[in-house]
């Protein structure tokens, strides 16, 4: 290799910078020093010796594991035992698409004074789209994937299921190998309150809409690895309900629905 010894050099420089190094060179001098102060002694010697080994051998260790930190994935996993570790995955949103709300189907009717059916409280959803990366080193299984939202607004968020790419039913388990990545959508399904009138829930999203309070998506993952060993990981997002508010805002306004816009104090 051409450049061994600037290699050389550079071990040694942060070699020469770890304590654990610098520990292990004094207490070997210090036995050394000890030997030639001390009578001749077989157990004192046994005691150098093996302080000396164990002292190379672990900084030798901390310093390859500080280097073998900033090694590259796809390069550090060639220097590992396949298949060591326990199961380690991670879940992300990308930010500025985290999630996003829409019309689904007419909830709820009621006829106006001219006998049509309006479309006042529709059925709302939202998707929430997020990443599971495998971090680990070993294969792993997702087996299900759910969701809960614990919501103050007067809405029901209800989490029937998850879906992968293409808005297709995902078909478990999902095997991910290291570094791995699947693309999910939690679908949601929104209601009102079924037991609050028009009034109430407009009367309510006037209290809630200057709070801007952020509500949490809880999502639990079912995972197993290759042994078959079942481990649950749980993940919280954080996410505005503004928007779903201004969406059946914008539907009274549409409708002219002057009563309920007088309720939610806009024009």
């Amino acid at each position: 290799m051409e450049n061994e010894r600037e290699l050389f050099t550079a071990y040694i420089k942060h070699f020469s910078t770890k304590w654990y190094a610098l520990l292990s060179i004094a207490l070997n001098f210090l036995g050394l020093v000890a030997l030639f102060i001390a009578p001749p002694n077989i157990v004192l010697i046994v005691i150098v010796i093996a302080v000396s080994f164990l002292g190379i051998i672990l900084s030798g260790y901390l310093v390859y594991r500080d280097l073998f930190k900033i090694i590259p994935d796809e390069y550090s996993l060639a220097y590992l035992p396949p298949k060591i570790g326990s199961p380690e995955i991670q879940v992300y949103q990308i930010g500025g698409n985290e999630y996003a709300y829409n019309y689904l189907d007419i909830l709820k009717k009621r006829l106006s004074r001219t006998n049509e059916v309006k479309e006042v409280l529709p059925l709302m959803g939202c998707e929430f789209y997020f990443i599971i990366k495998n971090t680990g080193y070993v294969p792993v299984n997702i087996l299900s994937i759910n969701g809960c939202i614990e919501i103050t607004t007067p809405m029901h968020f209800m989490v029937p299921e998850a879906l992968g790419s293409g808005n297709k039913p995902i078909r478990y388990p999902i095997t991910l190998n290291h570094d791995d990545e699947k693309k999910i959508d939690l679908c949601v399904t929104i209601h009102p309150f079924s037991l609050w009138t028009d009034a109430q829930i407009a009367t309510e999203i006037r209290k809630l809409l200057p709070l801007r309070k952020k509500e949490t998506l809880v999502v639990r993952i079912t995972m197993a690895d290759t042994s078959g060993e079942t481990t649950e990981f749980k993940k919280e997002f954080s996410f505005s309900t503004e928007m779903l508010f201004n969406l059946y805002i914008d539907n009274w306004r549409s409708m002219n629905e002057k009563e309920l816009l007088k309720l939610v104090g806009v024009k």
